[in-house]
């Protein structure tokens, strides 16, 4: 039997909801929440209790929650908890709670970092959570508000993050090359150790690379050798070590459309300026290669990091390169997006424009610095929100001192870099859901708690006015 308003609707207990059904049921939930008419949701609830216990819609399973949180029926949560699946569940749960160590437990457990927004962050400052910001040192993601930002200098506070997994990517790249229907007889083998020699070396190396493709082909999509010798002479100028990246087409007569006086100029212009330059295989993108010498170079640690001059965004390559692993996700693509450096091929004075292409020194993602997390207010900087990091359990730490060289880890598992203090190594433990689903009811007295299911199945409760916190290490396994 379904319940909506006045009007009562007989239906099996043992049949599933049909989607329809759901979708009123769920409507009538959320007016009645909006509205705050409380006795509603319950009864609601009440008389659907068989169906609440099962279903795994997910807006059924919201706003049945937000009920339980605002009456604080905490058996009604537990419950629910085990088919919880919506980070806004689990952020509802946090604020309900308002005890750090079971907040961190929830969100090293159930909550993929890469799938945080801007509002995420904005919500964990604004309702005391800000602790949670030291699970995402080193991620992408921006604050959405201007009002924190603050005036400090970046470059003496912040520091450059080696990209984690960088050898899962440049494995992806490799294997994409040796896989390609193309190339049987595995030409990119050569052409990489050549870019593993050259990046891995600290006299010779390199700080920026010239995607040459790019370059020539920057002025209505025909070549312009002279873009690509102007490019070369101003970062020489400025006091770069650049590397050219270009296809084989261009400097091999045999490999080419283009007339032979075309390559012999390209040759010339590579040989002339003195430039270390690469050519990339015939049949194969060059693309694969700048990737691939890009993160050889960040990997090796020599230098102060390494940019691209292109105006390419290699945004068609991060889906085919994205880490599917949790907490991770499109990281390559937002960190290489701050050492790309686009250019202006002529203006109306025939001359070229290339903004500052040193490698910055700082890294465009949340940083933890002692009692501070700086937040990116841009995708590009440099402008950071600097945010007190406050309400921290009990011997949590408290960041790394100033100057040291920081490089995020990202541990097998996926977890988020970063255990809490005193809390042992591996899955967090967290409420479970009562396998003998017992039915909800008010909690005795003290604090609010989510229930832990003991070993025999049966819903802990505490003692009438008992103290109600979550450990930080719950008594079960």
């Amino acid at each position: 039997m379904v319940w909506y308003g006045l009007q009562y609707v007989m239906i099996p207990i043992y049949m599933k909801l049909a989607k329809k059904e759901s979708g009123l049921f769920q409507k009538h939930m959320s007016e009645a929440f909006r509205a705050n008419r409380m006795d509603e949701m319950r009864k609601l609830v009440d008389e659907n209790i068989e169906m609440v216990k099962t279903t795994t819609e997910r807006g059924i399973i919201t706003m049945t929650l937000r009920l339980a949180i605002q009456e604080r029926d905490d058996l009604l949560i537990s419950m629910l908890f085990g088919r919880l699946s919506m980070k806004r569940d689990y952020f509802e749960l946090m604020m309900y709670k308002r005890d750090p160590c079971y907040s961190i437990q929830l969100f090293e457990a159930h909550i993929d970092v890469a799938l945080l927004e801007p509002k995420d962050i904005k919500m964990f400052v604004e309702h005391g959570m800000s602790y949670l910001l030291r699970r995402l040192d080193g991620k992408f993601i921006q604050y959405p508000e201007e009002t924190h930002q603050a005036d400090f200098d970046a470059s003496s506070i912040l520091r450059r993050y080696v990209l984690p997994n960088c050898k899962y990517y440049i494995e992806k790249i490799t294997d994409a090359l040796d896989s390609n229907p193309k190339n049987k007889t595995k030409r990119h083998i050569a052409t990489v150790d050549q870019i593993r020699s050259l990046a891995t070396s600290s006299s010779i190396g390199y700080d920026v690379i010239i995607d040459g493709g790019n370059v020539l082909h920057s002025r209505n999509g025909q070549p312009n050798p002279d873009d690509l010798r102007r490019m070369i002479t101003i970062l020489q100028t400025r006091g770069h070590s650049p590397l050219v990246i270009i296809h084989v087409s261009h400097t091999d007569p045999h490999k080419t459309p283009s007339p032979p006086d075309y390559v012999l100029q390209m040759i010339n212009i590579l040989e002339t300026s003195k430039v270390q330059f690469i050519t990339t295989p015939f049949g194969l993108n060059d693309d694969l290669f700048i990737l691939l010498a890009y993160l050889i170079r960040i990997e090796s640690g020599l230098g102060s990091g390494c940019s691209i001059v292109t105006r390419d965004t290699y945004t068609d390559h991060m889906d085919t390169f994205k880490h599917r692993q949790k907490n991770v996700s499109d990281d390559f693509g937002k960190y290489l997006a701050h050492d790309l450096v686009s250019f202006t091929a002529v203006d109306v004075h025939n001359q070229m424009y290339i903004p500052d292409a040193t490698p910055k020194p700082y890294t465009n993602c949340i940083q933890i610095v002692e009692s501070y997390a700086y937040i990116p207010l841009t995708s590009t900087g440099p402008e950071f929100a600097q945010i007190l990091i406050s309400g921290e359990p009990h011997g949590e730490p408290h960041g790394e001192p100033h100057g040291e060289p920081k490089v995020p880890r990202t541990p097998p598992n996926g977890e988020p870099h970063g255990e809490p203090h005193g809390e042992p190594h591996g899955e967090p433990k967290v409420p479970r859901t009562p396998p003998n689903g017992e039915p909800h009811g008010e909690p005795h007295g003290g604090e609010p708690k989510v229930p832990r299911t003991p070993p025999n199945g049966e819903p802990h409760v505490e003692p009438h006015g008992g103290e109600s916190k979550v450990p930080c290490t719950p008594p079960y396994e």
